[in-house]
This record gives C-alpha cells, sequence and structure tokens, in this order.
C-alpha cells in the first residue's frame, strides 16, 4: 500500500482552506480518505475544512462496527459533519455562511466507496486513462450539463468558482455515491479544485504514470500548479494499493 498527501497555500491565498485525512494509525479510520476546501469570510473557512473533517472521521470510527453497509456509513458520516456546521454557524456569528466540500473515499482491495459534495474531485486513474469519478457541483458544471457551454470554456469561467452544494449549507443536503471496482496497481487520486483548475486531466495522468513515488507525483501536481500562477489552495492525496490476493479490509 501506498498514500501520498500533500497541501499547499499557492501563491495567492494568504491562508490555507483545504483539510485532508489520511490513515495515521491512530483514529481506527485506516480505511478512508478524505480532502476538503473550505470557504466563508474571516477564518471561517479554515474551520469549516478542519471541523467537518474531524467530526467525519469521529463519526466513522464510533460507528463503523454498525451493521451497516459502507456506503450507507459514510452518507452517514457527511450528514453528521454537515449538522455539525449548521450547529456552530448558528451559534457564532463569526461562523456564519461558512461550508466546505467534502469528497471523502473508504477503501477494501475490491471496491472504493466515495461520498462527494461539492467541486472537489476524485479520480481513478490506470496505466491506460484517467476516470473523473466524481461530478462537480457547481454553476459551470450545470452549464455543461445544459450544453449552454462547453467543458474547456467551464474552466476559465468568471463563476467558475460558484458551487451550487456544500456542507454546511442547509440541514438537508444531497450528497452524491459512488461504488467502483478497484484493481491492484490503479491510483485513487483525491484533490482540490486548486489543483483542477491548473492541470488538465491529460496534465494529471501524464504525472502519475511516470515510473516514480507517489510522494514524487503529488509533488510534481503541486509544483505545476503554482508554477501556472497557485490561484487556488492545492491539496492532492494519491492511494495505490500494489499487493494482489489480500483479504476485504486488509488495512486494518
Amino acid at each position: 500500500m501506498g498514500i501520498a498527501a500533500l497541501s499547499d497555500r499557492g501563491k495567492m491565498r494568504s491562508h490555507n482552506e483545504d483539510y485532508y485525512f489520511i490513515p495515521d494509525g491512530k483514529r481506527l479510520c485506516d480505511n478512508v480518505l478524505l480532502v476538503a476546501d473550505g470557504m466563508g469570510g474571516h477564518n471561517a473557512g479554515d474551520v469549516a475544512s478542519y471541523i467537518a473533517v474531524n467530526a467525519m472521521v469521529d463519526y466513522i470510527k464510533q460507528h463503523k462496527t454498525d451493521r451497516v453497509h459502507l456506503a450507507d456509513l459514510m452518507a452517514n458520516a457527511m450528514q453528521y459533519a454537515n449538522r455539525r456546521l449548521v450547529e456552530l454557524s448558528e451559534q457564532y456569528e463569526q461562523y456564519e455562511g461558512m461550508g466546505t466540500t467534502m469528497t471523502a473515499a473508504w477503501i477494501t482491495d475490491k471496491r472504493i466507496y466515495i461520498t462527494h459534495i461539492g467541486d472537489s474531485r476524485a479520480y481513478l486513474i490506470n496505466e491506460s486513462c484517467i476516470r473523473q469519478l466524481t461530478e462537480d457541483h457547481s454553476l459551470v458544471q450545470e452549464m455543461v450539463n445544459q450544453g449552454t457551454i462547453t467543458k474547456d470554456q467551464a474552466v476559465n469561467h468568471p463563476q467558475r468558482n460558484v458551487i451550487t452544494r456544500a456542507l454546511g449549507s442547509e440541514d438537508d443536503i444531497e450528497i452524491d455515491r459512488v461504488e467502483i471496482p478497484y484493481n491492484a496497481g490503479d491510483i485513487l487520486l483525491l484533490c482540490t479544485d486548486g489543483l483542477t483548475c491548473q492541470l488538465s486531466d491529460q496534465e494529471i495522468w501524464e504525472i502519475c504514470a511516470a515510473d516514480n513515488e507517489l510522494s514524487c507525483k503529488a509533488d510534481a501536481m503541486v509544483r505545476l500548479a503554482n508554477d501556472r500562477g497557485g490561484l487556488d489552495n492545492i491539496t492532492v492525496i494519491l492511494f495505490q494499493q500494489s499487493g494482489i490476493g489480500e483479504k476485504e479490509g486488509w488495512m486494518h
């Protein structure tokens, strides 16, 4: 198993509102990867992403032995994180309007279960292709779906940063779920839009196709995003399981 993660402020922001979680061996969530991109006035963006990630991890830790499907457990954890943000924004004026994207993955040796809200992304990458697993909850994505603009036009559209769904935005949120098979050697990428607004899918695939360590790939992605202006915070998580024949739940 290999995991690499890197988060960078970028060149245009005064602080980093992204937050992520990878297995640390301490919180009994060794199957889980999370990335969040916070938003809000003052320091609320920092707070939103931090609280949401930790709330989701804590919920999973407490309920991972419940007799529920993994996809349901992940969705329930994300709903719990949403409630925490809504409660805090109602209690404290400085947190009013805060929110965050969230893209989360639970990995076994056979399948990946993803829950998602906002415009952070999950990709599955192999030697032949790159596949975006999530759909952005953004105004420009809606325009693309309607045929109003093309995907290429969306990249530089003046309203590209307007998202239509986020944790903390309302009491009742709609969460996307994705379940896909996982093959040994595939690379799972979770990232915030600070990466994808600067690098194309093809460029991400080319970096991942290089014969080097995951940490080198993560560094190359962040460095290229910064070389192109570093317009936003940039967070990258890369996961790759190279072993075969292991049992379901091999991370425990």
